[in-house]
């Protein structure tokens, strides 16, 4: 289910060059098999190279496309574990900073699918912050870079779905199917161990 959310979210023009949803969902098999043995997004960053193949649509259309995806399943997820929370038997010091981590999780995710709504913000930010510190040589490279990076993040943002209407609740809405998924894999296998 996480090919078809991704591939929901490419802009409409860059679609067709993508692979079909099922065989983005098998390479995001891959994808969180190289997330847990790999540090950091490894491979989210091979995904985002094998879409963008030669041919495939740009890389910064991908990297955005992934990152709005990811920010979907991620707020999704808090989301849900803050609203099960109260019939998980935990300590209550230990609930509250579990509640904590999922109600931050979850406004850290809904702040960044509403700044790919308006990535204008995003470039602004980096303006205001990164860009201030930007030049030609020493640490003012770095921030260039970085600089340079959001700003191409944002355009490749302006160009995914999430300027269409509903595209981030039709994420959202593959997210929860994802959950759904998971906890019915989950309770089965509790069901047939006993």
């Amino acid at each position: 289910l996480a090919g078809p959310r991704f591939a929901r979210l490419m802009p409409a023009s860059e679609r067709q060059l993508a692979p079909s949803g099922l065989r983005l969902g098998t390479w995001m098999v891959a994808v969180h098999a190289l997330n847990l043995a790999l540090p950091g997004p490894a491979g989210d960053i091979a995904f985002a190279g094998a879409v963008a193949r030669p041919g495939g649509p740009p890389l910064r259309s991908v990297v955005a496309t992934v990152s709005v995806s990811r920010v979907a399943g991620l707020s999704t997820t808090a989301g849900l574990g803050l609203c099960l929370l109260p019939w998980v038997p935990l300590d209550s010091s230990l609930a509250a900073v579990v509640a904590s981590g999922m109600g931050l999780a979850a406004l850290a995710g809904a702040g960044l699918g509403l700044l790919s709504l308006r990535p204008h913000l995003l470039v602004q930010l980096s303006t205001a912050t990164a860009g201030r510190f930007a030049g030609h040589s020493g640490a003012g490279r770095l921030f260039t870079t970085l600089h340079q990076g959001v700003c191409a993040l944002a355009d490749g943002l302006s160009a995914v779905g999430t300027g269409r209407a509903g595209a981030l609740a039709e994420a959202v809405a593959w997210s929860l199917g994802i959950q759904a998924c998971l906890c019915g894999a989950l309770g089965l296998a509790c069901s047939a161990v006993g």
